[in-house]
Order: C-alpha cells, then structure tokens, then sequence
C-alpha cells in the first residue's frame, strides 16, 4: 500500500518583519487573503498591517514592531531575532510545515535567519525581492551567502522573468515565477485629470542612484526649452546618497519654481494626495528588477512613463497600457514627455487598458494558487 506520509495540511508560516515601516503592509495582506481565498491557513508574522486585515486578526502576530520603533543598533537586532524566535515558535505550535521569507538584501541577517528557520521547518520557500544584491561585486561575502542560500532554501520565488534569468545564475535550481500582485485591493481608482495647461509629474519611491533621478531632470531642461510647462513633485527620502546631486542641476538651470520636493517617508495618505495629484508618474531608473511603483500607479489609474529595461517591457507595452522611453536617454524622455502632453487625450485609454491587466494578470486570488501549489509540491517531494 502506497500511503503519502508527507501530505501538505496547507499550514504555511509567512515571516516578513518589515510590515508597514517599508510598505510591505500591502503585499503581505495581498498574499495574506489570496492564500486564504485558496484553502490555505496562513499565519503572518510582521509588523503594523493588521489595520488591512479585516476580520483575520486571530492569524496576524505584530512580533516585530520594537524592531522599527528601538533607535539602538543593538536593541534592533535582539528586537529583531526575539521576533524571530517568538515567530518560530507560535507558528510550530500552529503545525505550520513551511515557512516563507522575504530577501531585500543579501546579507549576514538573512543567511542566519534562513539558517534559524530551517531548523524548525521541514521546507523554507524565499521570495528574491532585490536580484541585484545578488549580483553586486563588492559584496565580498556574496558567494559564501549564496552557497549557504542555495544548501537551505527549497525553493526561491522572483516576480519577473528577466529576475529568474539573472537570479539563476546564482542558484541551484531556476527561480519559480510569481508575479507582484496589484494594489487594487487597498487604493480606490483616481479619477482621471486633463494635463491641457500644466503637466504634473511623480517621481515616487526612494531616491536611489539606479533610479535615474538626474535623467529626469536633465529631460525637464529639454522640455523647458520645448515650451512645455511642467511640474514635478519628487516624493521619497534619499537612499545611501545625499540629494546634493539633484540640487545642483535644480539650482544651475533654474528648475526650483517647477520642482516640489518630499525627501522623506511618504505615509499613506500622503502617497494617495501625490497620485492624485499628478497626470503622468515617471520612472527613468537605470535598473530594476521588480517595481511596486508601477504597480501602484496602474492600480491608482495614473499613466507611466518608464525606462526601455526588460522588468518593465514585461509589464508595459508602449502606447498601449503605458510609455517606454529610451534608458538613460535624457533627449529621448523629453520627447516622449512632449509627445503625451501634447496628445494628453490618450491618457484615459492608457490608464483603462493597465486597469484591465491588472485585474486578469496581478490578481491575489490567482496568485494565491499558484503560492499553494509550489508549497504541496515543495512539501511533498
């Protein structure tokens, strides 16, 4: 008789300890209810999201949140494996067989918290958030990280083809793609504005050197000198770099009048008056793998303006559901910014036509299948 003694019970542990403090509040929800939705019993374990959560609060644990409010590098870290650890053993009590991490940054942390969880858990899944550490060159720890990675995670999730083909060359087997899911869920659809007179602009999201901020801006040189009148609100706080740079072509062509700047932590509603707000949300970066910004503008019905990278290719269609303009190509994005004031009648199509994918390809619920079907197979093999 042939009996399967390691069928999955559909108890998953899902550990994201950065909740609502990095606006993972969202997607932790959105896998959150999509399991549900499949039959899967999913405890989360993560900080400030229960506000999201309905009536699912008995499956929440806000085990983390002394982690973001401690200011002492040293209380974080005990914070933050105290967590851990609590975390660990709620969900063993639970029955929980795996256990689904997060990785933003490929480092000593998350190898021990890898190693930590895999003790307790028959199987570990971990979803690449950030490829790029993965393949950054000075990290001088990179190939021990990724060898002690590939020996305890089962199986490693992207979001993204051009992910799983840059993440593949560092891991044991190919990463399984499953898409970001949207954002429609928690934001309401914004009504559509008409740009005829001034066209308002959203840089949104941490200032990073690979997001191409000073592209933008050397564009808004170009179109100035076009004739068309703009306005551009920069919304996010700069990350590793100071905003020194991006001053200074502000300063030397005389942009201040025509640049709003927001260099810090966008709260919530801060975020919905900055979509709201503008016609056309901008992304000139110079790499990315997965961008929650295009997400969240599609989902709030605002237009995209992006960079030709291949993360956004799979997502954006020229002229159909957004824009694409030539990476780091300052001529080509002030052209493109010309061409969409100048036909701004477009702008509501576009917007319906990314509404509609968005609902068919970045659904939670389908998404929540796919997550269950990895995991009994994960588990079972």
């Amino acid at each position: 008789m042939n009996l399967n003694l390691k069928k999955f019970n559909n108890r998953i542990a899902l550990i994201e300890p950065s909740g609502g403090y990095s606006g993972m509040q969202y997607y932790n929800i959105g896998m959150f209810n999509g399991l549900q939705f499949n039959g899967v019993k999913p405890y989360l374990f993560t900080t400030s999201s229960e506000n999201l959560l309905n009536n699912n609060r008995i499956f929440f644990f806000n085990y983390f949140d002394k982690v973001w409010t401690s200011k002492s590098k040293i209380l974080k870290l005990y914070f933050y494996f105290f967590g851990l650890f609590k975390s660990i053993i709620k969900a063993k009590r639970e029955k929980c067989r795996v256990v689904h991490l997060h990785q933003f940054h490929l480092n000593f942390n998350l190898v021990i918290t890898v190693a930590i969880s895999k003790l307790f858990f028959n199987k570990l899944l971990l979803t690449v958030h950030d490829v790029e550490s993965f393949n950054e060159n000075n990290n001088r720890y990179k190939i021990f990280f990724t060898f002690l990675l590939n020996y305890f995670v089962d199986n490693f999730i992207v979001h993204n083809k051009f992910s799983s083909s840059q993440l593949s060359k560092t891991t044991k087997t190919n990463p399984v793609i499953i898409r970001h899911g949207s954002y429609v869920p928690f934001f309401k659809a914004l009504p559509y504005v008409s740009c005829n007179k001034k066209l308002r602009l959203l840089f949104f999201g941490l200032v990073k050197e690979s997001k191409g901020l000073d592209v933008l801006l050397e564009s808004l040189i170009i179109l100035k000198n076009l004739g068309v009148d703009f306005q551009l609100t920069i919304a996010g706080r700069p990350w590793r770099n100071d905003f020194t740079r991006y001053q200074k072509i502000i300063d030397d062509y005389n942009l201040e009048n025509s640049v709003t700047k927001h260099l810090f932590f966008i709260s919530e509603s801060d975020l919905v008056n900055h979509f709201n707000d503008s016609h056309l949300v901008v992304l000139p970066y110079r790499k990315i793998f997965q961008s929650g910004v295009v997400l969240k503008a599609m989902s709030f019905k605002r237009p995209i303006l992006c960079s030709s990278l291949p993360a956004f290719e799979e997502i954006i269609i020229d002229g159909f559901n957004g824009f694409i303009f030539e990476s780091e190509n300052p001529l080509s994005l002030a052209n493109k910014l010309k061409e969409i004031f100048y036909e701004s009648e477009k702008l509501k199509d576009i917007v319906e036509n990314a509404y509609k994918i968005l609902e068919e390809d970045f659904n939670w619920n389908d998404i929540g299948l796919k997550l269950k079907n990895l995991y009994t197979h994960t588990y079972e093999k």
